[in-house]
């Protein structure tokens, strides 16, 4: 019992650190850039 509630607390704590990181993401001012093998995939607010 206490090791499916050990489960539960770290699922919950990654699902918590992962809002948080994206959250972080979405505020950011530059924007992020992924580049993976080569090919630009730049993610940032559209400026229309």
């Amino acid at each position: 019992m206490l090791w499916s509630l050990l489960k539960i607390v770290l699922f919950v704590a990654a699902v918590a650190g992962l809002t948080l990181g994206a959250g972080y993401l979405m505020e950011s001012q530059g924007g992020v850039q992924v580049t993976p093998a080569g090919w630009n995939s730049p993610s940032g607010r559209c400026n229309r």
